[in-house]
């Protein structure tokens, strides 16, 4: 059995890719990098290595951790992914409030520090913690998928024949490497298109580059030669673990499986470290903001933590932002509907045909593509002369920032939606064929009904994506106009570090209404907690 994993773990590290467009993409990458100005490859440089290094620390950091989510006790295990689930929701510059209220010059911490020395979060460290902190809930739920897509009888044979650890090192690790290939790619691919944490500590990446150059009047022609070396690489990178027969056959639901071992007995120093890593992840962000919500400071410049000073934050939060959060709930709710909705458009008349190809490109380059474009792109495009219509939804209206969200959060949607469409049985599609029973009919009578719980699942990731989505919006948002995720950055950047606490609470506060009512729907359906089916036939692709 351990030697089958071992021939597994071989086939995959040294499979060959589609040569052609692997050897294409590096010929374009070579080219742009000769011909490309020394700015713009410091900054394609900088970008790569600070997007690597996420990659990989949230690797090795999933991986270690993942074992204890095997062996910890049940109430540990609810709890840790319960944790995980909620962190899905909450975008990156919440976390980056909440690590620095605790972890920065003004945070909690620096009472203890003396001013001479740095914090423990600056710069770099900063950045790469942020960014690690907000992929991690990713990376454990794509490995949580993995581990529910190995055979149950691999692992039982498995535990039979060797301790733990040989069946975590030789056979899970082995069968997971796939899996570990795209959280960790799934990782490098949102630091290197996010901007808010990069232009936060001042990282001269790409993302933050675009968004500076934007601001001085560069044009658009500029900003993409800027920005293809790393969509270039990251096309590359995506080529190079593009494993389409594992794809093929996975299970969209399997990530709602939970993932057991039979035959292991819990460990009870696995359920205690495992308790103490999820406390520390949540509560020490979440209590750093309710600090800060209620520190007052005297005329010395002491600081003081007051119940009264943080209820009256609390209390006048509302006021002080409903406009922040009713453009927030206009924008997420139109981006998730217009990119699911869109999503199983293009499946409904692609689905199973070669230009589906077409359709996994696009979602290619949209996820490569930094925020930032996306912004100035949508700029160009709608601020054409002589176009005053189109001039007007950009300056009067959220279409702008709708389409900006929902650009941004359609390769998640996609990629769910043609998860679910592959678990419709292929006898299905071939008796449909055989009957001549039109498309149309077909998807409306057979495919809805067996995929629109999947659609619900991809709606509800698309809002909470599009409700955290900044690198695009920010440059798009119309005058007068607010989203939650503007108004935090330009807290964060005017020091005004009480209403910005307040303002991550309420957000943190929505993410737990949001992930309530997905966690009792999955409950309500019966997918949390079953055990994993066989799997059925899939239509090829």
């Amino acid at each position: 059995m351990l030697a089958t994993s071992r021939g597994t773990a071989t086939h995959f590290l040294f499979s060959r890719p589609r040569r052609a467009v692997v050897l294409l993409l590096l010929a374009a990458l070579v080219g742009w990098w000769a011909s490309a100005e020394a700015a713009d490859r410091a900054a394609c440089y900088t970008t790569l290595l600070f997007a690597g290094l996420v990659a990989i620390l949230t690797s090795a950091v999933s991986i270690l951790m993942l074992p204890l989510h095997l062996w910890a006790h049940r109430p540990a295990r609810n709890a840790a992914w319960l944790v995980w689930f909620l962190l899905l929701f909450v975008p990156v510059y919440v976390q980056a409030a909440a690590w620095q209220a605790g972890a920065a010059w003004w945070g909690w911490q620096a009472l203890g520090v003396a001013s001479s020395h740095d914090p423990w979060l600056w710069r770099w460290g900063a950045a790469l913690w942020i960014h690690v902190m907000a992929a991690m809930p990713w990376a454990m739920w794509i490995l949580r998928c993995g581990i529910n897509q190995i055979d149950r009888t691999v692992l039982e044979s498995a535990v039979l024949e060797a301790s733990r650890g040989r069946v975590f090192r030789h056979v899970i690790s082995v069968e997971l490497l796939p899996w570990v290939a795209l959280a960790t790619s799934w990782a490098a691919i949102v630091a290197a298109t996010e901007l808010f944490v990069v232009d936060l500590y001042l990282i001269p990446a790409v993302a933050r580059q675009l968004y500076t150059g934007f601001a001085i009047g560069t044009d658009a022609l500029s900003a993409v030669k800027m920005a293809a070396g790393t969509v270039l690489a990251g096309g590359l990178l995506v080529s190079l673990i593009w494993q389409p027969e594992r794809w093929r056959s996975a299970r969209w639901d399997a990530v709602f499986a939970e993932p057991i071992i039979t035959g292991q007995p819990a460990l009870w120093w696995a359920s205690a470290l495992l308790v103490l890593i999820v406390i520390g992840v949540l509560l020490v962000p979440v209590g750093s903001l309710w600090i800060e919500a209620g520190t007052l400071y005297d005329a010395s410049g002491a600081r003081h933590w007051s119940w009264q000073r943080f209820l009256e934050k609390w209390s006048s939060g509302w006021s002080d932002f409903r406009q922040e959060i009713y453009g927030t709930l206009v924008v997420s709710a139109a981006a998730a509907v217009l990119g699911v909705s869109s999503s199983f458009a293009l499946l409904a008349v692609v689905f199973g045909k070669r230009p589906e190809a077409c359709g996994w490109c696009w979602a290619v380059v949209l996820a490569l593509l930094p925020g930032p474009l996306v912004g100035i792109g949508l700029t160009a495009a709608l601020r054409l002369p002589g176009w005053h219509a189109l001039v007007w939804l950009f300056d009067q209206t959220l279409f702008a920032p709708i389409v900006a969200a929902a650009l941004r959060g359609w390769p998640l949607c996609w990629i769910v939606l043609v998860l679910a469409w592959r678990n419709v049985p292929r006898s299905y599609w071939e008796t449909a064929f055989l009957e001549a029973v039109p498309r149309r009919r077909f998807i409306g009578k057979v495919v809805w009904p067996m995929t629109r719980a999947p659609a619900a699942v991809a709606l509800v990731l698309a809002l909470a994506h599009a409700s955290g989505e900044l690198a695009a919006t920010l440059i798009v948002i119309p005058p007068g106009a607010e989203t939650v995720a503007v108004r935090i950055a330009n807290l964060m950047h005017t020091g005004v570090r009480d209403k910005e606490a307040v303002l991550c609470l309420y957000h943190l506060l929505g993410c737990c209404g949001i992930v309530l009512v997905t966690w009792v729907g999955l409950i309500h359906t019966g997918w949390h907690g079953k055990d994993r089916a066989g799997h059925p036939e899939h239509p090829t692709g």
